[in-house]
């Protein structure tokens, strides 16, 4: 996702002739911040009127090459004033669009969400060159070289609520879209059957990064993003009108400070698009992440967060996995160590070879938790007592080994888990505990 500086004007949506200068900064580390030379009359100062409740307001502007607008501003000062010079005013901004000034009362009517995140086209694995080469044994010398390139196809399924689909990705030069260049990759792209709120769009957006994050076994990076919206539309080749793509920018990686240096590989990755079942298991993620969305994105900022003490990681993901168990078993399992076993045995085989022992890993599981939680000091298995981070690992992968038989992953890809890099990794440390 690209920065963003621009100088330009700026008003209130609601106030359109109020008009400041200002400077728009975007960093998809540090958000979106908005400082006007000059001041909002009615926009209290929130250091000298502590406990005033200010609302968030939304902000029109041009800048740069574009229409912008920003949503949820609320403002944070006004760190320079010289009196009867110049004053200014710093707004932080939740979302900001690109491409629109988009009307207050049109905040309810988008209709489609487009995502384009740095490992999406590898999971789906969606458009693909081949290289082959053949060499001559006795020189040494290649005497053939052949690549074969699969061009990419448009895919779609509708799911109840949403139609969902997965296109090439194109850049365009000039003012036109006659000339293209297909840049390897693909968009994923969720259209409701009914207007809502970006916000709803954005949450959805999310819970797709986390779907990524969770099969990549990495932290995902969303790319760029774009909304349609139906009162919003541009002429298109042959006199047709379409919506325009407005751009969408927003801090998404508040929870994943870091991202992997090189991409993560595809036989690295836990499950595939094609091991979930293809766009319709993106459907089933998008209905069934409702419920767990809070016990995902725990266990993702904790898997993923560098800075986390060991045992605040520990006793994080050992609440994601409660809540998982009460959740999934309806509450019908009532004590920690009995929704322990439950998640085993619903994780299946691979989990119990993984640990070794399902009962004796449950126990030292729940007194850890104990030990760390309420302060208590028991060592009844502490010649089966791994570190906390490797039990951190444990419990976090099997709350991911029953994500994935809540959404129908098969045996087969499940099993497959094995020979995972990071898994044989971790095997090689159980190896130590938790044997009969």
């Amino acid at each position: 996702m690209s920065d963003i500086d621009a100088n330009g004007i700026f008003w209130d949506a609601e106030a359109p002739e109020r008009q400041k200068p200002g400077r728009l900064q975007f960093d998809p580390q540090a958000g979106i911040e908005l400082t006007l030379t000059g001041a909002f009359d009615d926009v209290p100062d929130p250091h000298t009127t502590p406990g005033v409740a200010i609302p968030a307001r939304q902000i029109h502007g041009v800048a740069g090459d574009g229409a912008f607008t920003l949503l949820g501003c609320g403002s944070t000062g006004f760190p320079f004033r010289v009196p009867g010079v110049f004053q200014t005013q710093t707004f932080r901004a939740q979302t900001l669009l690109k491409g629109v000034h988009l009307a207050p009362s049109d905040l309810a009517g988008a209709t489609s969400i487009g995502i384009q995140s740095r490992h999406l086209a590898s999971w789906a694995d969606y458009a693909r060159a081949v290289e082959e080469c053949d060499h001559d044994q006795s020189t040494g010398r290649m005497v053939e070289y052949r690549l074969s390139y699969r061009p990419p196809k448009e895919e779609m399924v509708s799911t109840p609520g949403a139609t969902i689909s997965l296109r090439p990705s194109f850049q365009t030069f000039g003012a036109s879209s006659r000339h293209a260049r297909l840049d390897y990759g693909c968009v994923l792209k969720i259209e409701t059957s009914r207007p809502g709120s970006i916000e709803e769009l954005v949450r959805r957006a999310i819970r797709i990064r986390n779907l990524l994050s969770l099969a990549i076994d990495a932290p995902e990076r969303i790319e760029a993003t774009h909304l349609t919206h139906p009162s919003y539309l541009e002429d298109g080749l042959h006199g047709e009108r379409h919506p325009i793509a407005i751009e969408l920018f927003r801090r998404w990686d508040q929870n994943f400070p870091s991202y992997p240096e090189r991409d993560v590989q595809r036989f690295d990755m836990l499950f595939t698009l094609s091991d979930l079942g293809g766009l319709e298991g993106i459907g089933n993620w998008l209905r069934l992440s409702t419920e767990y969305d809070v016990i995902v994105q725990a266990a993702l900022a904790m898997q993923f967060m560098p800075a986390h003490f060991v045992d605040a990681r520990f006793l994080s993901v050992a609440a994601s996995a409660d809540a998982f168990a009460r959740i999934h078993s309806g509450n019908s399992v009532v004590t920690f160590h009995n929704r322990l076993a439950y998640l085993g045995e619903l994780a299946g085989q691979v989990f119990t070879d993984w640990v070794g022992d399902l009962d004796l890993w449950t126990k030292v599981v729940k007194e850890e938790r104990n030990n760390v939680a309420h302060g208590e000091n028991k060592s009844t298995y502490q010649q089966y007592r791994p570190p906390r981070q490797l039990l951190s690992h444990s419990v976090y992968y099997l709350v991911i080994l029953c994500l994935m038989r809540v959404l129908g992953v098969d045996d087969a890809a499940i099993d497959g888990v094995r020979e995972k890099y990071r898994f044989t990794q971790l095997q090689d440390m159980f190896d130590h505990y938790f044997t009969s």
